[in-house]
């Protein structure tokens, strides 16, 4: 590990800019980061909270605990606010502690048992419980679920029964109204997305992201083409995002 270096997570450059004027005075080297990779292992992390998030103040300490205790459990978290309470793993920046450096080297690591402080801002575990586990108008993965479900059923029909598309549409694709699913889809993940910007998992989101739009074009087209069904690979890519969904709840939600 990097003993010197210190990532910083912040939304706020004038937060960031604080943070690393103090700790380059204590002789810390601070790293801004967006989204940490192996390559950014440092001894400490500094968590600007709450951050603010697609104009919301969203409450991320826990995921992150739980993100660096999968990937770096000898790391520290450290909370950076200006709520004035005291804790072995917060700072409080109108209140910096005397010795920096006394501080970091008494806080506790990501593995050991702590709650963070009451941060304030949306709770976004509960908000990435209902995106995953929320029933009715919340769940994402159910309407995920029922496309891949239909998209399935009309593979099996046409491979291995050799049914025509254009039964198979008029039978079960336009029954099912998954031109509608689809769409529906669409606008919860556009509700969820900005919400999960700077959590951990974000690259794979971006990822999914991209992937959707991949795909768009067969069910904008009202899922009549059989050719951009099979050439866009529409199956394939909603099981992959599904499985990354998967990954994702097991580590954070589960």
């Amino acid at each position: 590990m990097n003993t010197k270096g210190i990532g910083i997570i912040s939304s706020d450059k004038t937060i960031f800019n604080h943070l690393k004027r103090r700790l380059t005075a204590a002789e810390f080297e601070p790293y801004h980061l967006s989204t940490p990779t192996e390559k950014t292992i440092f001894d400490y992390h500094i968590l600007s909270t709450p951050l603010f998030i697609g104009q919301t103040y969203v409450a991320t300490t826990a995921l992150w605990k739980k993100y660096f205790k999968a990937t770096q459990p000898t790391t520290k978290l450290i909370t950076s606010g200006f709520q004035a309470q005291q804790h072995s793993n917060h700072i409080d920046l109108l209140n910096w502690p005397d010795d920096v450096s006394l501080f970091l080297a008494n806080a506790r690591t990501v593995s050991e048992e702590w709650e963070p402080i009451a941060e304030g801002g949306l709770d976004i575990q509960r908000k990435l419980y209902r995106f995953f586990e929320g029933h009715g108008d919340e769940s994402l993965t159910d309407v995920l679920h029922r496309i891949l479900m239909t998209l399935t059923m009309a593979h099996d029909e046409m491979d291995k029964y050799q049914v025509a598309y254009t039964e198979v549409y008029e039978e079960l694709l336009q029954h099912s109204n998954i031109a509608s699913k689809w769409q529906l889809l669409l606008n919860r993940w556009v509700n969820y997305l900005p919400h999960f910007a700077a959590l951990p998992f974000f690259t794979t989101f971006k990822s999914i992201d991209q992937a959707l739009q991949t795909i768009a074009p067969y069910f904008e087209g009202g899922c009549t083409n059989e050719q951009l069904l099979r050439n866009l690979d529409c199956l394939e890519t909603l099981r992959t995002i599904k499985e990354d969904l998967e990954i994702i709840a097991r580590q954070y939600v589960n």
